[in-house]
């Protein structure tokens, strides 16, 4: 059963949300990364600082767990894509949140930052997850998935669901973990110039992602690709600026990609473009 507004309502009353699932598997990308300070460990030192963090994250995750329960959808979405922003800048330091990356790991955390530029960086960051998460959930493609599966004919539903909801969403999986990555490496210094390996893992995550989406219309026939497509190219193209200008630069363009390939495919699907 779910709590919402002090209720007990019977399940299937509210379903999960979407943003709820985005969420979720942000959260298991951290726990995945709190594995690293075991393995990288020769004696139990490395057990007592993934119980540390583990603490800590799993005291995070609940509070919000709690929040999506108890608040109606539409007012926690700002407070959720912050947290999953917060999530992302956590898992990129993980590894060395006992060295380097201590005070990234702790103003995450707390949800806000002391240095301009670096506050910049990680509000621009939150753009960047916030519309790579509206490009798929925000435009209704996810519904329009669904019926589509559903009006397929049924010798048909189970290859479209594996390309789908298989193939397309590894790209999505994959593109968040690739930003994850690149993100840590800018965020931790936005005004350095990242290795040319950072700066295309990161505009190859935005790529990637949009990508997998561009797949999913394709496959479901849930609207055109073009504005996913040049964003894609266009994300890959913004390696170079990081490299030769600055990684803030980098993200900063990377940021207007992707808001605007959303923006423009919610226009696509507006009464108005209609």
């Amino acid at each position: 059963m779910r709590l919402r507004m002090g209720k007990v309502q019977a399940p299937g009353d509210e379903p999960v949300t979407m943003l709820e699932l985005f969420f979720d598997l942000v959260f298991v990308f951290v726990i995945t990364q709190i594995t690293t300070l075991i393995t990288a460990s020769d004696g139990w030192t490395g057990y007592g600082h993934a119980a540390l963090v583990l603490l800590v994250t799993w005291w995070m995750y609940d509070g919000f767990a709690w929040l999506a329960n108890n608040v109606l959808p539409t007012a926690t979405r700002l407070p959720m894509l912050l947290a999953m922003t917060c999530f992302l800048a956590m898992a990129a330091v993980v590894p060395d949140v006992f060295d380097t990356g201590a005070w990234i790991f702790g103003v995450s955390v707390q949800g806000s930052l002391g240095r301009p530029l670096v506050l910049g960086a990680f509000v621009l960051a939150m753009v960047l997850i916030s519309a790579l998460w509206w490009v798929y959930f925000g435009t209704g493609d996810d519904e329009r998935g669904l019926h589509a599966v559903e009006a397929a004919p049924a010798d048909r539903r189970a290859g479209l669901c594996l390309r789908a909801f298989g193939h397309d969403h590894l790209l999505h999986i994959t593109g968040l973990v690739l930003v994850a990555a690149g993100l840590h490496e800018i965020v931790h210094d936005p005004a350095h110039h990242p290795s040319w390996a950072f700066a295309i893992t990161c505009s190859g995550g935005v790529a990637a992602f949009l990508l997998g989406q561009a797949g999913f219309r394709r496959t479901l026939g849930t609207g055109p690709v073009g504005v996913l497509l040049t964003g894609a190219l266009l994300a890959v193209a913004l390696a170079p600026l990081g490299v030769l200008v600055a990684g803030f630069a980098q993200l900063v363009g990377l940021a207007v990609v992707a808001a605007g390939a959303a923006a423009l495919m919610v226009r696509q699907h507006s009464p108005v473009a209609a």
